[in-house]
């Protein structure tokens, strides 16, 4: 550890880009550019503020200048950026395309492909997941008939037969 980051109490590096954000941040709020690109919404947090590019530049004619146009800056709440990114994800990690028969869609919204999903299942791994949820849903049914036993006998209630 160097003195600067003993001083800082992290690394100097981290408290630079901390710095450059708080600086950022001021600049974003006085210039009354704290209105989140994608919701329309107020950014009110520093821990929210995302820099974002409207058009992805991966794809465009000339990647690099697509990158470093300022026109192309946006800011955005980190979790509309971050929802955005995921939702342009057109396969999963694995190369699985996300299409109706292959996604299965949490009440959240977030999405899961199914075949990553039944192959994890199929793992050693996933047995074992799945094998510890049931113990666990076994121990908690048999904790809540506790309970309702207990309950019942406080009131004087007798318990019904086998």
């Amino acid at each position: 550890m160097s003195e600067k980051d003993r001083l800082l109490g992290m690394p100097h590096g981290t408290a630079q880009n901390k710095l450059r954000k708080m600086l950022l941040w001021q600049l974003v709020v006085e210039t009354g550019n704290d209105t989140c690109f994608r919701c329309g919404r107020p950014i009110d947090s520093i821990d929210d503020l995302s820099i974002e590019h409207k058009e992805a530049w991966q794809g465009a004619s000339d990647p690099k200048e697509a990158f470093f146009d300022l026109e192309n800056i946006a800011f955005s709440h980190l979790r509309c950026n971050s929802s955005e990114r995921q939702r342009a994800k057109t396969h999963c990690s694995k190369g699985h395309p996300y299409d109706k028969k292959n996604t299965y869609y949490w009440p959240n919204g977030w999405r899961k492909c199914r075949e990553c999903e039944n192959n994890y299942n199929r793992s050693d791994k996933g047995r074992c997941r799945n094998e510890r949820f049931r113990q666990a849903n076994r121990d908690a049914l048999a904790r809540k008939e506790r309970e309702r036993q207990a309950t019942r006998r406080r009131a004087g209630v007798s318990s019904p037969g086998p």
